[in-house]
């Protein structure tokens, strides 16, 4: 055989190892209306994966004031690092840093991004401002197909490095309900509030994808999450402990915790 087929088989062979021996790692995409409990969750789940070892291991990219909820908890307030978001390039770093071992990001051990919408939306108008594409916009401050493009491919970087961590990554997102558009494309499915290219690349690539909502119960509002998937709503749960159902958010902490000590 082909002295370069023999190199790229125990590359392969190599990768298969690695594979089996790979860590169980949450890797969520939360989506939902303001105030439904995205963050809240996020930090829920960041207090169970990961024993507290005296360091700062959750790192907090925000986009909001959302993260107000996470450091009114004593414990997440000694335990998170917040980074506002700057750009796609800066998580990238993030990661590539986890990666090779340098401090403080190697210690991280969970990383939540919230929300990953509003960043995309970011990186939109920075694009628009920078690069023209008049033949395909129909007002110069609008975005074109080529933006989306471009931010869609820029994401897709920064998923990859993440996605090559052994750290979790909480993304929580804003929801996009489907308009007259949407319905004479016929789509129909409640989704995270992106353009859909930058939806596919972290849908993809998470093994947990949840809408939260709020549902009346007697006189109160219980917080909840959809895991399953239909024409109406978009969801997954790849993780076996979590059915494709529709759950009290506060279950979810508990049920991942099963699912990594099982």
């Amino acid at each position: 055989m082909d002295p370069k087929l023999q190199a790229r088989l125990k590359d392969l062979d190599a990768m298969a190892s690695d594979l089996d021996e790979t860590k169980k790692l949450v890797r969520a995409l939360f989506y939902g209306d303001f105030g439904v409990g995205k963050t809240t969750l996020a930090g829920a789940i960041a207090k169970i994966v990961e024993p507290y070892e005296g360091k700062r291991d959750i790192c907090l990219v925000t986009t909001d004031s959302a993260y107000s909820v996470l450091t009114a908890d004593e414990e997440l307030k000694k335990r998170i690092k917040r980074y506002p978001f700057d750009s796609y390039s800066q998580i990238r770093m993030i990661a590539l840093a986890h990666a090779e071992g340098i401090e403080p990001y190697v210690s991280y051990r969970t990383l939540i991004w919230d929300t990953v919408t509003t960043s995309n939306d970011e990186v939109l108008r920075d694009l628009v401002s920078r690069q023209k594409f008049e033949k395909d916009q129909r007002h110069p401050e609008l975005e074109a197909y080529p933006h989306y493009r471009m931010s869609a491919n820029a994401l897709k970087e920064v998923v990859k490095a993440l996605k090559n961590t052994d750290m979790h990554v909480i993304y929580t997102a804003h929801v996009k309900f489907p308009n007259e558009q949407d319905k004479s494309k016929n789509k129909f499915a409640i989704r995270p509030n992106a353009p859909e290219m930058a939806y596919n690349v972290v849908g993809q690539e998470v093994n947990l994808i949840g809408w939260l909502f709020k549902e009346k119960e007697g006189r109160e509002y219980v917080r909840k999450i959809q895991t399953t998937g239909t024409k109406e709503e978009t969801a997954k749960s790849q993780i076996p402990t979590i059915p494709e159902t529709i759950l009290n958010q506060s279950e979810i902490p508990s049920l991942i915790s099963q699912w990594m000590t099982g």
